[in-house]
């Protein structure tokens, strides 16, 4: 009798090892479980900032070659408006002086080239 309790305590024993044995692995895969889940989310949330990141440099890019844009077209409104002026007064001094007409042209010419090259 004594011996089939002897045998009832190991068999007991026995399966409380493996249930606490099973127990721990169970932990042990829900914490290697929420460990890749928050690596997956850290992940995501790189990436989300690597987008924004993105989009701010594609932003200032972008704001960069607006800025150039009017920068040409004020300069090309300036260097029209420089050759204006300088055939108004090409047409002002050969109406004052039909003899200067030639030298007023040549004039105009050479501020219209000065303007382009500046």
């Amino acid at each position: 009798d004594k011996e089939k309790e002897k045998e009832e305590a190991r068999r007991k024993e026995a399966e409380a090892a493996a249930a606490k044995k099973k127990a721990e692995a169970e932990a042990e895969a829900e914490e290697e479980r929420q460990r890749k889940e928050k690596e997956k989310e850290k992940e995501k949330e790189k990436e989300k900032e690597r987008k924004r990141e993105e989009a701010r440099r594609k932003e200032a890019e972008a704001a960069v070659a607006a800025a150039a844009a009017a920068e040409a077209d004020r300069e090309k409104r300036r260097q029209a408006e420089q050759e204006a002026q300088a055939r108004t007064k090409a047409e002002e001094a050969a109406k004052t002086n039909e003899v200067d007409a030639a030298a007023a042209a040549a004039a105009a010419a050479a501020a219209a080239a000065a303007a382009a090259a500046a």
